[in-house]
């Protein structure tokens, strides 16, 4: 699935950013004067998912840039991050705790470059770490099937931090220009498209670095992580094991089907999420409920309106109740209200992750509700 924007030739090279539509507007510029201008400046080709066609899971949308070499790439993009900080005075993916003149940058590569960024016994990533500064963090939701599955990979700190990290990011993507698929996934965006396979690359154990005991980067992703399973019930990227896929958003919905009936029509009023008798609940809730959504104006309460979103926080032992058995949590709570849910790793929080909820108004406050 996805969209592309022509077909690669092999040996080229491409690299994604994910931005916000205030950053989007940076990078195009006026009637897309800016994007040309880089560009033509670099040999480049620049391409901007639709305004309102966001990465899987977020709010986001996609900049590819492809061109002939990892130089000219990479030319492109440190061009483009510098009309982003001139124009908005940061880079934040649209998040509303990066200070001005700091950055944080989500960079999309193929899973294999991941595992690479990372290196044997997270030595590289160690590495990359210790000489610029940067806050690291490669997402632990993999998007895409086969060879053409692709991770978010954060890179937090100043500008020149960024730019001193980058070519040892892009040079871990570039080992691969060669493989067959790498073509295929420089051309394919998955922007907009909320149909595709979204699959956890659970770690091992522990969550940093000190080799020895499996303990590595994202925990242990040398020793039991990326390349040799999606968590307990095994299988894994290269061997398609037992492992359902994760479906976060509603991404792979590969069992099709309706449903639980319990959750259609948001519930029903004598029952909680898993069909159990309600507490303390019943009418009065959704008679409260029913009035609150009766005063909203009529764009918010749009079920075609998807730019409505909630963030809060989730002790790490709940997150695998929410997420359930294989996604199952997530899967019936995205049929059933629309919404999307993402659940991203907090820098610098072990006790907590972040989950974002998007939709439509309703959608949002109805797949809350099943949350919490």
């Amino acid at each position: 699935g996805g969209g592309d924007f022509g077909a690669a030739r092999p040996g080229q090279f491409a690299m994604k950013l994910l931005v916000s539509s205030a950053e989007a507007s940076c990078i195009l510029g006026a009637g897309g004067a800016t994007s040309r201008e880089i560009g033509q400046a670099t040999g480049t080709k620049l391409h901007l998912s639709g305004r309102h066609d966001f990465y899987p899971g977020t709010q986001l949308q996609e900049l590819s840039i492809r061109g002939p070499a990892v130089d000219s790439v990479a030319s492109a993009l440190d061009q483009a991050l510098i009309r982003i900080v001139e124009g908005v005075g940061k880079i934040s993916g649209g998040d509303p705790d990066v200070v001005e003149g700091n950055c944080r940058c989500r960079f999309l590569v193929p899973a294999a470059s991941a595992k690479a960024i990372i290196g044997r016994g997270g030595e590289n990533i160690k590495n990359l770490r210790a000489e610029t500064g940067l806050h690291i963090h490669i997402d632990e939701v993999a998007i895409g099937v086969d060879d053409v599955t692709e991770q978010a990979v954060q890179l937090q700190g100043s500008l020149m931090a960024i730019q001193m990290g980058l070519p040892n990011i892009m040079g871990r993507t570039a080992e691969f220009i060669n493989e067959p698929w790498f073509p295929i996934w420089a051309t394919t965006s998955y922007a907009g498209n909320e149909h595709v396979m979204a699959m956890k690359m659970a770690p091992s154990k522990g969550e940093k670095g000190k080799g020895g005991k499996g303990k590595g980067e994202k925990g242990g992703w040398e020793k039991g992580g990326w390349d040799k399973g999606f968590g307990k019930q095994g299988g894994g990227y290269k061997g398609g094991g037992k492992q359902a896929p994760v479906d976060f958003n509603g991404w792979g919905h590969a069992g099709g089907g309706s449903p639980p009936a319990h959750h259609q029509g948001y519930g029903r009023q004598d029952a909680g999420w898993s069909g159990e008798p309600a507490k303390g609940g019943g009418s009065a809730t959704m008679n409260m409920l029913n009035a609150a959504l009766s005063t909203l104006p009529s764009w918010a309460a749009n079920p075609n309106s998807r730019d409505h979103s909630i963030s809060f926080t989730c002790p790490v032992p709940c997150v695998s109740a929410v997420i359930g058995k294989g996604g199952a949590s997530t899967k019936e709570i995205t049929a059933c209200t629309g919404a999307k849910i993402m659940i991203r790793e907090i820098e610098g929080n072990q006790e907590e992750k972040s989950v974002m909820i998007a939709g439509s108004a309703t959608g949002v406050a109805a797949a809350s509700l099943y949350v919490v």
